[in-house]
C-alpha cells in the first residue's frame, strides 16, 4: 500500500503491551536497540537485537538520517523471525485511538500523553523526506 524507502538509521523500542496480556506503562524495562531496513508511511522494518511477538504494542524512537527525531510513536508488531542472530521484525504505525479493543481504560489511562499515534504531522514530515 505504501512506497517503501530503504534507510540505515538506529531505532529503539520498548513494549508496552505483550501479546501475552503483560502491560506495561512506562516500557519494558530498557529499550532494544536495532537498525532500519526501510521505512514508509504505514510502519517500518527492522533489525532487532531481541525478539519481540506479533501482537506486541510498541512505543518507537529514531531518527531520519540526523534530520527529524521520532519519538513516543506506536506500532504493533506483525511479524518477528530470527535472521543470522537478529529479528527482522515488522512494526506497523498505529493511533492511539487504536488501542481501546487492545488495553483496558484503566491501561489506556496509565499511559503518558506523550505516547501517540504516527499522526497527522509526523505523516507530513515523513512524506516530506520520502520525496526529496
Amino acid at each position: 500500500r505504501f512506497v517503501r524507502v530503504e534507510i540505515t538509521s538506529p531505532l529503539f523500542l520498548q513494549r508496552i503491551k505483550g501479546s501475552d496480556g503483560g502491560f506495561w506503562p512506562e516500557g519494558q524495562g530498557r529499550a532494544m536497540s536495532g537498525s532500519i531496513l526501510n521505512i514508509s508511511l504505514g510502519g517500518v522494518l527492522v533489525d532487532l537485537e531481541e525478539s519481540v511477538n506479533p501482537g506486541d504494542i510498541v512505543t518507537l524512537k529514531f531518527n531520519l538520517q540526523g534530520e527529524v527525531i521520532l519519538q513516543n510513536v506506536l506500532g504493533l508488531v506483525k511479524r518477528s523471525e530470527e535472521s543470522e542472530g537478529k529479528f527482522l521484525t515488522g512494526v506497523e504505525f498505529i493511533e492511539r485511538e487504536s488501542l481501546t479493543d487492545k488495553m483496558s481504560g484503566a491501561e489506556m489511562n496509565l499511559l503518558s500523553d506523550e505516547i501517540a499515534g504516527f499522526n497527522d504531522n509526523v505523516r507530513k514530515i515523513l512524506k516530506k523526506y520520502i520525496e526529496k
